[in-house]
C-alpha cells in the first residue's frame, strides 16, 4: 500500500456516488452543517488552505488507482469503482505537474 493515496482518503461508502450523478456532470457542490442535537452547534471553517495543498495538489499516479481499485472491488464486492474517472483525473494531473516541470508519475 502507498503512504498516502488520495483516492483512499474518503469513507468507503462515497467511492460509488459518481453513479449518481446525471450523465455530463462536470462540477459537484456541497456544504458542511453542525447536526440537530450534536455536541456542537456551530462549525466553524478552519484550514481550507491547507488542505487544498496538501489534498488537492497531490498527484495521482497508477499505482494509486490500481491500488484503490484492488482495495474497493476486495472491501466491497459488486460497488462500481470509477477507474475511467481516476484515470481521466491522472492523466489532467500528470499534464499540470508537466506543464510546471515537475514529474508525475
Amino acid at each position: 500500500m502507498t503512504a498516502r493515496n488520495p483516492i483512499l482518503d474518503t469513507d468507503s461508502y462515497k467511492v460509488s456516488h459518481f453513479k449518481q450523478y446525471p450523465p455530463g456532470t462536470t462540477e459537484v457542490s456541497a456544504y458542511i452543517e453542525a447536526r440537530i442535537g450534536a455536541a456542537y452547534d456551530a462549525v466553524t471553517f478552519f484550514g481550507l488552505q491547507m488542505f487544498l495543498k496538501e489534498k488537492l495538489a497531490q498527484k495521482i499516479t497508477s499505482s494509486d488507482v490500481y491500488e484503490a481499485e484492488a482495495l474497493v472491488t476486495a472491501h466491497m464486492p459488486g460497488v462500481p469503482f470509477n477507474r475511467a474517472g481516476w484515470d481521466n483525473r491522472r492523466q489532467r494531473t500528470h499534464r499540470r505537474f508537466a506543464d510546471r516541470g515537475q514529474r508525475a508519475a
